[in-house]
């Protein structure tokens, strides 16, 4: 190889080294940048999940510092305003603080709905249930409301819907009471007729329409595309006027998927709007509905159950004192866990109203101490707790508890509950005016 030709090969190979070099570099920063993105995605999803479990652990909290004083306030009220001694000027007072708590109880209600929701978190409970029953119910939760704005509300039930279905009546109860509020907040005249329709008679399965008509201002084509979208309403105007936090709609939706069926709007600006909610729902032979829908068949049996009512607020206690004790329940009350496993080694106790979050020992702790001690593996403890979240459920069940009354606490659940685990329910007052005497006040 002559000298030329020889350093022109040198330099070639030193061209194609540094190149190699240059391309190795570039990688390296490659691989390091590439590393460095990794552990930055790493990290962010460490603190995403962390921000997960603080979000739970604050909700849960809230939960309960919310639903703790609304508990007091929506089941005295309910009380006041059933009682036999008011005049009606008082009533019509007592039904306003009803109403307004019952609104803010909604409103603590969607926010969680909707953190479950987000958090796939939200399980069915499907049981027999009337349909036609329920929608009664629905129409009748808003009936004051209608008759203030002097508004019609009707029921239109078509020949061939069944009598019995099998579902979940409280999450299509909250669908159909959030469709049916809206309809008449958004009337100002005319009225709002709720449809139930079937295209064929009951059989294994059928197909259900539920139509919400209402005279009211209606909503524009470019809205309608928006109104299932959360925190949405049809325009500014809406809350200024209206109020609310546009959350019904968008959990409406996600509880009639979650329930497999579809849920859509149609409506002309000015002249009106329909929501319709369509269904699948297997039937059942209306009989079932002796077994399943216990709110609506406790009858008078004469119990004397002896229950133990356990909680750390006094208020609390004495509402559940002031329903239980007039529907004939022998009612004691423990102030905390100690006091709760100290009473159920001694009391001869049919059933334990158990609070969870009480200081020192909490319900849970209590609970399984209670369950550690010979003879009360089978005695039913009811947690009674003001965190909604299906995990705090969950904890409730692994310490030993039999079943779940959320707070606020309701004449209609509590002796829904008492109904399930106790032997001879006693009858539940129309009104539940004698539970304000056991208290030992009136009003005038």
């Amino acid at each position: 190889m002559k000298v030329g030709d020889k350093q022109l090969f040198l330099g070639m190979t030193s061209d194609i080294s540094r190149k190699k070099a240059v391309e190795r570099q570039k990688e390296e920063r490659f691989i390091a940048r590439l590393t460095r993105s990794n552990e930055e995605l790493k990290k962010a999803r460490v603190e995403a999940e962390a921000a997960v479990v603080a979000k739970s652990e604050f909700l849960a909290n809230m939960t309960h510092e919310l639903r703790t004083p609304l508990n007091s306030v929506v089941g005295f009220a309910g009380l006041l305003a059933k009682s036999s001694d008011l005049n009606a000027k008082n009533r019509r007072f007592a039904e306003i603080i009803t109403s307004s708590s019952q609104a803010l109880l909604a409103l603590v209600n969607d926010i969680l709905d909707i953190s479950s929701l987000d958090a796939d978190a939200v399980r069915l409970h499907p049981v027999v249930f009337s349909l036609p029953k329920l929608v009664e119910d629905v129409v009748a939760s808003v009936s004051l409301m209608a008759d203030e704005k002097n508004l019609q509300l009707k029921i239109e039930k078509g020949a061939a819907v069944g009598e019995a279905h099998f579902g979940d009546p409280v999450r299509l109860h909250q669908v159909l009471l959030n469709l049916v509020n809206n309809a008449v907040k958004f009337t100002s005249e005319g009225g709002v007729v709720v449809a139930i329709s079937a295209a064929e008679p009951p059989g294994s399965d059928q197909h259900l329409r539920i139509a919400v008509r209402d005279t009211g201002i209606g909503i524009s084509p470019e809205q309608v595309k928006s109104i299932f979208q959360r925190f949405t309403q049809a325009d500014s105007s809406i809350h200024s006027r209206y109020g609310g936090t546009g959350l019904g709609l968008a959990i409406s939706q996600r509880l009639v998927e979650l329930m497999g069926g579809e849920i859509g709007v149609d409506s002309v600006e000015g002249e009106g709007t329909t929501v319709w909610v369509e269904l699948t729902l297997p039937c059942e032979d209306a009989r079932a509905l002796a077994d399943e829908d216990r709110a609506d068949i406790l009858q008078a049996a004469g119990s004397s159950s002896r229950v133990l009512v356990v909680d750390d607020v006094d208020l609390n206690r004495d509402l559940v004192a002031a329903l239980l004790a007039p529907q004939g329940y022998v009612v004691s009350e423990a102030t905390g866990g100690a006091e709760a496993i100290e009473a159920v080694k001694t009391g001869n106790y049919d059933i334990v109203l158990m609070d969870v979050q009480m200081p020192e020992v909490d319900g849970l702790q209590a609970t399984r101490a209670i369950r550690a001690m010979d003879g009360f593996a089978d005695l039913p403890i009811i947690a009674m707790t003001a965190q909604a979240l299906a995990s705090q459920w969950e904890t409730c069940r692994e310490a030993g508890m039999n079943d779940h009354l959320p707070k606020p606490i309701t004449p209609v659940t509590l002796m829904a509950m008492m109904s399930k685990w106790t032997d001879g329910a006693p009858r539940v007052d129309d009104d539940n005016s004698g539970a304000l005497d056991k208290l030992g006040g009136s009003s005038a």
